[in-house]
């Protein structure tokens, strides 16, 4: 029995593998999951700028069942978007914003939730979002 049981040792030790031990993946242009992704991570940003936005990618990557996108907001005809309008318009008048949005979702079944995201950070405002929301810090390296 102890035999055995030592034999299973390895193989049980290499199922355990955390998800902090594999590499987050960069989804590609074409990867099917992007568009349901980026549809998803727009939405609220959208809704609090009060105007269609394009999200031009700078970093999209997967993990399990967490996305991290970090893109440049795009508005009508690829202009920067307009603070107008918004919660954000003084401290877009002050120099406080950036055409930046970085958002973190969870995959639910075949939907993406967003569970945190950010508009116009002039810093790494998602630096916590690990240890905040439990996703794997993989999904967060070289996101600046």
């Amino acid at each position: 029995m102890k035999r055995h049981f030592l034999s299973a040792l390895p193989l049980a030790l290499a199922m355990t593998i955390s998800v902090a031990q594999i590499p987050a993946r960069d989804l590609a242009a074409d990867d099917p999951a992007r568009a349901a992704i980026l549809a998803s991570a727009a939405a609220p940003a959208e809704s609090e700028m009060h105007q269609p936005l394009t999200l031009k990618v700078k970093q999209l990557r997967v993990l399990g069942e967490w996305a991290f996108v970090h893109a440049a907001m795009q508005g009508p005809g690829g202009k920067a978007p307009s603070y107008d309008g918004t919660r954000y318009r003084e401290a877009a008048e002050h120099g406080h914003k950036s055409d930046k949005y970085a958002a973190l979702l969870k995959r639910q079944g075949d939907t993406w939730r967003v569970e945190a995201y950010v508009i116009g950070p002039t810093d790494v405002a998602w630096q916590d979002w690990p240890q905040q929301y439990g996703a794997p810090q993989a999904l967060f390296d070289n996101g600046k």
